[in-house]
């Protein structure tokens, strides 16, 4: 069992990044965690030798972000329609795991572990800044699922297998209890609804891996198969989610109404207030399937060989290759049904001649040596070269996807002070707020608006690679120490 506790004293004193000044009062701060294990042996007839074990974390942390004087005083004037102003945005977050494992020998030649992971967390406000007040927050939660299952077998003196079957589930959401308009002002201060929420992630994932070694002579020979299906990946971003208000001033200069509008600049700026016509500057709504899930889901193989030759007595050299294949990560039964896609292909664009797809000649190359310079294992150089490829990240084909939904998640209308008020006949440099009609939305679009940005993969596009080199030498000075000197150099390539 472990219990951990803190508080805002050791916590260093802030700075007001407006004034540079001390700030001589701490925000809240707490954070508990704890936790604890218990294992133990089972005994079963005839069921061999093993032992369970489990273990248990629980963690609640409190941050906070202090709100920058200027924001907090502009914000304080507006509680009339509905800022929350705070000096502090609080960050409280939880998180809860709990691992179990079971260890079993069948006999001497063959064992296995199964072990399950389940973890949760939730937290509040992580998309809050210091200009805001506490409706902009929101709430994250958090559920992963991990489990694994492994049988190492001794096949042979020369022959060892290793077998995995897994499990994952992620889920990640984002999203408030508050919908309302999001009002902004100057020098980013802002109430309402976030406009980064809601939004949420989800992956289940299946995977089975196997790794064979074999020892001939001098050789050590190694092989296996990674084989991975993702039967669910997507989420959706539905930014903006409400009406955004964006005013051309601070709330202290609107309430302030001075008189230096006008031609003569003599006039009052804001007789009415917030309710003054031009009062607002712009004005944006969203509408539209948000979900990017990727249809079909995805499937990842790799296979790989490699042979660890002991050259000379002092001499070890290592050799190897490993293929991948990525099935739909990039969304390939997605792309023809593209919005952005059919547009251009019906103009003959040059980027539309052909569809992206995975690729399949994801070869990468493995070297590697050491070399006992002296004999007796106190002085080793080694060193070694390998291409290693990487994956697209679904951020990438994310908005893509989305416009092949039935209903394109888009921005209806982000209106300037000459644009008319849907569902009014007024001119937003005229619209008064809080007595004039509300934006009428207009319905989700089955096309792409005019004016909307598209969204497209290169058809060119190729998974990003690494190149690494890496050399080094370790000298043992005696029993217990070890002195050693590495160089790695990394070149990335196709970066996503």
């Amino acid at each position: 069992m472990f219990f951990q506790l803190r508080d805002k004293k050791l916590n260093a004193t802030e700075t007001d990044p407006t004034t540079q000044q001390k700030v001589t009062t701490k925000p809240p701060f707490n954070r508990k965690i704890i936790g604890g294990s218990i294992g133990g042996p089972l005994h079963f007839p005839r069921f061999g030798e093993g032992g369970p074990s489990t273990y248990n974390d629980h963690k609640t942390f409190f941050f906070s972000i202090p709100v920058v004087s200027d924001a907090l005083a502009e914000l304080n004037l507006v509680t009339f329609l509905g800022a929350q102003p705070s000096p502090i945005i609080p960050l409280p977050y939880t998180d809860t795991r709990v691992n179990v494992r079971i260890d079993h020998t069948f006999n001497a030649k063959h064992n296995m572990f199964v072990s399950y992971s389940d973890q949760k967390n939730i937290g509040r406000n992580d998309q809050s800044g210091n200009r805001n007040d506490l409706s902009e927050g929101n709430f994250t939660k958090n559920r992963l699922q991990l489990g694994n299952f492994t049988l190492n077998s001794v096949l042979s003196s020369r022959v060892i297998n290793a077998a995995t079957i897994g499990y994952q589930y992620w889920n990640n959401i984002i999203d408030t209890e508050n919908k309302v308009p999001l009002f902004t002002f100057p020098t980013g201060i802002s109430f309402g609804t976030n406009a980064n929420v809601p939004q949420q992630s989800y992956q289940t994932k299946y995977q089975f891996k196997d790794d064979l070694s074999i020892n001939r002579g001098n050789h050590t020979f190694r092989t296996g198969v990674d084989y991975v299906w993702e039967r669910k990946l997507g989420g959706f971003f539905e930014f903006n989610p409400t009406l955004e208000l964006d005013f051309n001033d601070k709330p202290s200069f609107i309430l302030s109404n001075p008189k230096t509008c006008g031609p003569n600049k003599d006039q009052p700026c804001y007789p009415q207030g917030f309710a003054t016509p031009g009062a607002v500057g712009s004005m944006t709504a969203t509408a539209g399937n948000p979900y990017f899930d990727l249809p079909g889901g995805a499937k990842m193989l790799g296979v790989y060989f490699q042979d660890d030759w002991r050259f000379r007595h002092n001499i070890t050299l290592n050799l190897g290759v490993r293929w991948d294949k990525d099935y739909n990560l990039i969304g390939t039964q997605a792309q023809a049904k593209s919005r952005t896609y059919l547009e251009l292909k019906a103009i003959n664009h040059p980027l539309a001649a052909t569809l992206p797809h995975d690729d399949n000649k994801d070869f990468s190359p493995r070297v590697g040596f050491a070399w006992d310079l002296s004999g007796n294992g106190k002085h080793i150089l080694r060193g070694g070269y390998g291409l290693y490829f990487g994956q697209t990240f679904l951020n990438i084909p994310l908005f893509m996807i989305q416009q092949q939904n039935p209903t394109i998640f888009v921005s209806v209308f982000s209106l300037g002070p000459g644009d008319l008020v849907p569902g009014t006949s007024i001119l937003l440099q005229n619209w008064r707020f809080g007595v004039d009609p509300s934006p009428a939305l207009p319905p989700p679009p089955t096309q792409l608006p005019a004016g909307s940005t598209g969204r497209i993969m290169d058809p060119t596009y190729r998974n990003p690679y690494t190149q690494q080199w890496n050399i080094g030498y370790a000298h043992q000075l005696n029993s217990y120490s070890v002195l050693e000197f590495d160089f790695v150099h990394v070149l990335a390539l196709h970066e996503s």
